[in-house]
C-alpha cells in the first residue's frame, strides 16, 4: 500500500457518510404531507363545530343580533383579526426549530 492510499484509508474512517438526498426528500415530503393532514382535520373538526353551535345558538341570538348588530360588526372584525393574527404567530413559532 502507498501512503496516498493509507492516507485515504484513514481519512475515509472519520468522513461522513454520503448522504441520500433522494430519500432525505421523500422522507421529508411525507412529514410535510403528514402535518398538512393533521392541520386540516383540525380545522375541518373547528369549522364543523363552529358551524354547529352558531346553528344551535342562532335562534335565541337573532333578536340581539338585529338589534346590536351594527354596533357589534366592528368589534367583532377586530377581534377575529385579533385571533386569526395570534394564531398565526403561534403556528410560526411552533415551526421555528425545523
Amino acid at each position: 500500500m502507498k501512503a496516498d492510499e493509507k492516507l485515504k484509508a484513514l481519512f475515509a474512517e472519520d468522513m461522513p457518510r454520503a448522504r441520500d438526498l433522494v430519500f432525505q426528500e421523500s422522507v421529508l415530503q411525507a412529514l410535510a404531507r403528514k402535518i398538512f393532514w393533521q392541520e386540516l382535520s383540525i380545522l375541518a373538526a373547528a369549522c364543523g363545530s363552529a358551524v354547529v353551535l352558531i346553528w344551535m345558538v342562532a335562534p335565541s341570538l337573532e333578536p340581539l343580533l338585529i338589534q346590536f348588530g351594527r354596533l357589534l360588526t366592528p368589534g367583532l372584525v377586530i377581534m377575529v383579526l385579533g385571533v386569526l393574527l395570534f394564531a398565526e404567530d403561534l403556528r410560526r413559532s411552533r415551526f421555528k426549530g425545523l
